[in-house]
C-alpha cells in the first residue's frame, strides 16, 4: 500500500487582477525518495529536491513550465514545456533531460533477461514528450558512456551505448542502436571459458502489444578466445562478424536466437589439430533458444561451413 512521506513544501503564487493568469514558484523536498519509487526495488534512498517555475492561463487552460529541476539519488532531471488542461491533459513538445541515472536502480523496468543482471554505471537521456497523457509519444535518445553488466555466467565492461527511442503506450522502437563493450568474459565454473577484447553491436528493436519483440543487428567480436576445461580445445585471436536476430514471444517461453557469423581470422587448437583459420573463412549458421536462468543458448540446429572440408553439423549448449 501507500508508504509515508516526509518533507517540506514551499510554494508561492501571484495572480493578475482578474484572476485569469497565475505565476507559480515552488520548492519541494522529500526525505525518503525510495517510497515515491516503490516499484523500483533497488532505488537508493535519500533526499529528492524539486524546484518549479511556471505560469497558468485560465483562459487558455494552459500550464507553462518554464523550468522544473529534480535532483535525487536517481539522478538529475530538467523539464520545460507546456500542458493543455482543456479536456485531457495534452503535453506540447516538452523537453526532458536526465543524467546520472543508475542502471541498477532501473533494472526492474527492463524486459527479461535484462532485469536479472547486475549493473554498475549510469545513463542519460534527451527526450521530447508530445500528446495526451493516455497516448503520450516519447522520442529522443538514451546514452551511456561507460557502464558494466554482470550476468550469471558472463560479464561485459566499459560499455558505451547510444539508443534512439520512439515509444508510446502500444509500441517501442529503437533504431540505429550502437553498443560497444570491452573485456567480455563468459562461461560457468568447470565449463568452457570464452571471452573477447571488444564487442560491437549495431541494430534495432521493435515491440508492439500485438506482436513479439524482435531485435536484430550486426555483431563484431574482436580478440575472441575460448578454452575447454581440459585444455584440448583452444581458440585465440578470433575476429568474428555477422548478423543476429532475437525474437521473444512471451515471458514464459525462451527467446529464439538465430544468426550467421563469419570467422575472419584466428588460431584453433582442437586436440592434436592446429590451424590458422583465416584462409578457411568458417561460417556458422545457428538457430537456438536463449535460456535466461543460466544465460546460455541451447542450439536447435547449427552448421559450420569450411571452404576446404564442407559443412559440419553442430549441436549442444553455449554457456
Amino acid at each position: 500500500g501507500p508508504k509515508p512521506l516526509t518533507g517540506v513544501l514551499d510554494a508561492g503564487m501571484v495572480l493578475n487582477r482578474d484572476f485569469t493568469q497565475a505565476t507559480v514558484a515552488a520548492r519541494i523536498e522529500i526525505a525518503d525518495v525510495r517510497n515515491v519509487f516503490s516499484e523500483v526495488t533497488e532505488a537508493p534512498n535519500g533526499t529528492a529536491v524539486a524546484t518549479f517555475t511556471g505560469s497558468y492561463s485560465a483562459i487558455n487552460k494552459l500550464l507553462s513550465v518554464t523550468a522544473l529541476k529534480i535532483t535525487s539519488p536517481l539522478g538529475t532531471a530538467h523539464l520545460k514545456g507546456s500542458v493543455s488542461t482543456e479536456s485531457d491533459f495534452v503535453v506540447n513538445g516538452a523537453r526532458l533531460s536526465a543524467d546520472s541515472v543508475p542502471w541498477q536502480a532501473l533494472k526492474t523496468l527492463l524486459p527479461e533477461p535484462l532485469k536479472r543482471w547486475t549493473y554498475h554505471g549510469t545513463a542519460a537521456a534527451e527526450l521530447t514528450l508530445d500528446g495526451s497523457w493516455r497516448s503520450l509519444q516519447v522520442t529522443g535518445a538514451v546514452t551511456s558512456s561507460k557502464f558494466n553488466v554482470q550476468g550469471s555466467n558472463f560479464s561485459l565492461q566499459d560499455i558505451a551505448l547510444h539508443a534512439p527511442i520512439d515509444w508510446n503506450a502500444s509500441s517501442l522502437k529503437l533504431k540505429n542502436v550502437s553498443i560497444k563493450g570491452q573485456s567480455l568474459a563468459s562461461g560457468a565454473k568447470d565449463r568452457t571459458q570464452a571471452g573477447a577484447e571488444q564487442v560491437q553491436i549495431n541494430g534495432s528493436l521493435d515491440y508492439t502489444t500485438e506482436a513479439p519483440l524482435v531485435a536484430n543487428g550486426r555483431v563484431q567480436i574482436n580478440g575472441g578466445r575460448f578454452a575447454s576445461t581440459d585444455g584440448t580445445k583452444i581458440g585465440e585471436n578470433l575476429l568474428l562478424s555477422g548478423t543476429v536476430e532475437v525474437v521473444s514471444s512471451t515471458a514464459r517461453h525462451p527467446m529464439r536466437v538465430t544468426g550467421k557469423l563469419s570467422l575472419q581470422r584466428g588460431e584453433l587448437l582442437w586436440g592434436k589439430f592446429f590451424a590458422d583459420l583465416g584462409g578457411q573463412r568458417p561460417v556458422l549458421d545457428f538457430d537456438g533458444d536463449y535460456l535466461s536462468n543460466d544465460d546460455s543458448v541451447r542450439l536447435r540446429q547449427a552448421r559450420l561451413t569450411l571452404l576446404s572440408t564442407g559443412s559440419i553439423e553442430v549441436s549442444g549448449t553455449i554457456n
